[in-house]
């Protein structure tokens, strides 16, 4: 997994994951024929992104843009599951009037969204964007993933 850094931003919605799980199963069970395709289309978006994070790793900045691409498409599909919230499109929108992407993150119907900070976005991009989330009463964090986590030695 490459070095990436993100921008997790906090709804402040409270949520379920169990209830948006049951949801999800319900919409599959009342339309297998249309859930089960973009069930289909999830998994087929993981795949290719497990790609396109080897082609970063590799040094391909372009995947940079396709994974952005990637997350838009992500969402739209997880919000055809029934686990989107107003809130996260907020984040969407907001993101994207930035020229950022984002995507929920987590079992959905609020909580936290994530957004892919491509290495050439502008310091001044970034600073406008948590303005606008702090305006709209989220809270974010600036982090990266892809790092060794916590070690203990002995």
């Amino acid at each position: 997994m490459p070095r990436l850094r993100i921008l997790l931003v906090n709804t402040k919605v409270p949520r379920s994951t169990k209830k948006m799980v049951e949801g999800v199963r319900r919409r599959h069970d009342k339309f297998p024929e249309v859930i089960g395709p973009v069930l289909d289309s999830v998994e087929a978006l993981v795949e290719r992104a497990q790609k396109e994070l080897e082609n970063i790793a590799g040094g391909t900045r372009s995947a940079y843009s396709t994974l952005e691409e990637m997350f838009l498409i992500n969402q739209h599909l997880l919000n055809a599951l029934g686990v989107g919230h107003h809130s996260l499109d907020q984040v969407l929108a907001i993101a994207l009037q930035h020229g950022l992407a984002a995507k929920l993150t987590g079992g959905g119907g609020g909580g936290c969204a994530i957004i892919l900070l491509h290495p050439d976005v502008a310091g001044e991009t970034l600073i406008a964007v948590k303005r606008s989330f702090e305006s709209a009463g989220f809270d974010w964090w600036e982090t990266q993933i892809g790092t060794q986590g916590v070690s203990l030695h002995w």
